[in-house]
């Protein structure tokens, strides 16, 4: 079981799943509702969840897009905001993870929108704006045209 605001029990997985795998997503409920910029106890989980050995954390619950920053080299997207949902969405993403043969880790958003039960890619005028959006909320972070993030 988890808890809200301790994060000692998913640390405490984190460290246990490190030696099981290449790559260690973790995927966190957390944040308010509505709200771009993350809390400080999000920073906060962020950082213990990347002493204890992730190397990328996946964030929902704001039923909004927060912004991506980067922890000790590792991102953290705070939400992407709501992918399938039971109403229309303008904007939200997915995230492209590229592992390569030698460790290498690329990242980039794939922006989407919801409408009429069914979520799909933007169009190109749409993605930019998202792209523009995502850089501007997010800390020390840049999205490139092609959605890769530097």
């Amino acid at each position: 079981m988890l808890t809200a605001y301790d994060d000692t029990k998913l640390v405490q997985l984190i460290k246990e799943a490190r030696s099981e795998c290449d790559f260690l997503s973790v995927y966190i409920h957390w944040g308010v509702e509505y709200e771009a910029y993350p809390q400080d106890y999000q920073t906060k989980i962020a950082t213990d969840c990347f002493n204890a050995g992730a190397d990328l954390i996946l964030g929902a619950h704001t039923h909004c897009l927060q912004g991506i920053s980067y922890i000790s080299e590792k991102p953290v997207f705070y939400s992407l905001g709501n992918f399938v949902f039971g109403q229309n969405i303008d904007k939200t993403a997915a995230v492209k993870v590229q592992v390569s043969s030698d460790g290498t880790v690329s990242y980039g958003l794939l922006p989407v929108y919801a409408a009429g039960g069914t979520t799909k890619l933007m169009d190109t005028n749409c993605a930019s704006a998202l792209y523009q959006y995502m850089t501007q909320i997010s800390d020390g972070v840049t999205i490139g045209a092609d959605g890769k993030i530097n």
